[in-house]
């Protein structure tokens, strides 16, 4: 068994270990940062996944052939965007395709930073339409007589029926 003197050189010893050992850490996290600092810094503009978010929500509200107020415009998950360079930013948000601005839409959306084109990306729009369409108020059985009491109009969402609704309730009587 070690005496309590060897006790203590020996702990000593190990805590100017740990000493140097941390100098030698510390000094190298300071030239890390020193490269990271110096005179060849580049400046930032960062785009929130809010500014894209509302540029392509202006895309479809403007493109769409229906009225803004039957629309509900959001996009799919992405995040913003870190680009190198100061100036007027710019987002132009462009079609992806010849799809109808209807359901999972992908748009692309230029990222303009001063005069250049700094980025291009990829985002779906999730767009929902919604109408007000006749509705049955209780349950109707085949070959019963569609009447105005049976009928009713109510706004539902009709993203996916694509023209096969009804919207008043004429439409239906005496069917």
């Amino acid at each position: 068994m070690a005496s309590k003197r060897d006790r203590v050189v020996l702990s000593a010893r190990k805590l100017l270990f740990l000493r140097k050992t941390t100098v030698v850490a510390f000094s190298h996290l300071l030239f890390l940062f020193s490269l990271n600092t110096g005179s060849a810094c580049i400046a930032r503009t960062l785009v929130s996944s809010q500014q894209i978010d509302e540029a392509v929500r202006d895309y479809v509200l403007r493109s769409a052939s229906w009225p803004e107020d039957s629309l509900q415009v959001s996009c799919r998950r992405h995040n913003g965007v870190e680009l190198d360079g100061t100036g007027r930013v710019k987002l132009v948000v462009l079609p992806a395709g010849s799809r109808q601005l209807r359901g999972l839409v992908p748009v692309k959306v230029q990222i303009w930073v001063g005069q250049r084109l700094k980025r291009q990306l990829l985002v779906t729009a999730d767009v929902r339409l919604f109408h007000a369409v006749v509705v049955a108020s209780q349950r109707v059985k085949r070959g019963e007589l569609l009447t105005p009491q049976v009928l009713k109009l109510e706004t539902r969402e009709v993203t996916r029926l694509e023209g096969r609704y009804f919207t008043r309730i004429e439409q239906l009587q005496g069917k």
